[in-house]
């Protein structure tokens, strides 16, 4: 009885426990969240840095300004990109709002057709009140904040790879995560970049409008596991629909691009990636949510980097192993 009051209280603590540092993580997100991001990217760049020192023998300074010039080249290129597509999207604007009245006239004559009567006045005027403008504008303020957002991670990869100790101090634990975090990341990388291509010839191949911008987004969104690649096919869909409306163009077109991320995200990347995190799809999809929830998009994004790291600690600890192997999908 006493070792079922003591086995009890434990399991209480603990919850507890987890539920004051779940809400600790949710309150200092907008300090946490830059800094785990600019921990993961110098991750990233480690093996740049160390390929560098080790292969060409540059002083340690030089590999790790090179690798943060690359960090920088790329920042900048997609913050270039996201202000060329806004300025796109903008263009676009009154040519949507043309199409929405179309087919809001054309739904409007269909409804006097089977008895059901409308203002022609009303329906123009409600499209042309659409707050489109606002949306945009709202949009780009997002923008900026995450542009704002990006400075403050490169600023804080800049003191990692710069700092006295030569960014984070390394132990076993912390080898074995640079390690598996730069392998993800690179291939995750090559698989998205290779899906946002074959996204952009077909969106291409059907004439469609904003193609560089879907590729961007299916880049981005291919970072989030599971759902990442859903969205990323689906969001062109009110774009493609205005085009060729719900015919065999649009149906063609979709199956095509999901088709491109069943093959790639299913077949080739789990062939490059392994056993590499050695962490189960369920678990995976448990903490996609938990972190979406407590950082929400950013989290989504941070999620499988960090359960990574997490699995490798847990089994790291004699106590906290078996959550490890619950991590891996081994329930014994």
């Amino acid at each position: 009885m006493p070792n079922s009051m003591s086995r009890l209280n434990h399991i209480c603590l603990m919850t507890l426990a987890a539920i004051a540092v779940t809400f600790s993580l949710h309150f200092t997100k907008d300090v946490l969240v830059p800094l785990v991001f600019a921990v993961i990217v110098y991750e990233a760049i480690l093996p740049i840095v160390y390929f560098l020192e080790g292969k060409l023998k540059a002083p340690k300074f030089v590999a790790a300004l090179i690798g943060f010039i690359v960090f920088l080249i790329v920042i900048l290129g997609v913050s270039a990109f996201i202000a060329n597509s806004i300025g796109d999207i903008v263009k676009l604007i009154e040519l949507y709002k043309s199409k929405f009245t179309d087919i809001g006239l054309k739904a409007m004559e269909l409804a006097g057709a089977n008895g059901i009567s409308s203002s022609r006045d009303s329906i123009l005027s409600f499209f042309k009140d659409l707050p489109v403008l606002g949306t945009i504008k709202t949009f780009a303020l997002n923008i900026a904040d995450i542009l704002g957002q990006i400075s403050l991670v490169a600023l804080l990869v800049g003191f990692l790879l710069f700092g006295g100790q030569q960014g984070l101090p390394q132990n076993h634990i912390l080898t074995e995560v640079n390690q598996k975090i730069a392998k993800y990341l690179a291939t995750k990388f090559v698989s998205s970049f290779i899906t946002a291509v074959i996204v952009a010839i077909i969106l291409s191949a059907f004439d469609a409008d904003l193609v560089f911008a879907f590729a961007f987004f299916t880049f981005v969104l291919n970072f989030i596991p599971s759902i990442g690649s859903v969205f990323a096919t689906l969001l062109p869909l009110p774009i493609l629909a205005l085009k060729f409306g719900f015919g065999f163009p649009l149906l063609s077109c979709l199956l095509l691009m999901g088709g491109t991320q069943f093959i790639i995200g299913n077949v080739i990347e789990p062939k490059f990636m392994g056993d590499n995190l050695q962490l189960h799809p369920i678990a995976i999809l448990l903490f996609l949510l938990f972190w979406g929830i407590v950082w929400g998009i950013p989290g989504m994004f941070l999620s499988v980097p960090i359960t990574a790291s997490l699995k490798i600690l847990l089994d790291r600890i004699e106590s906290t192993r078996p959550l490890a192997r619950l991590l891996e999908g081994k329930l014994a």
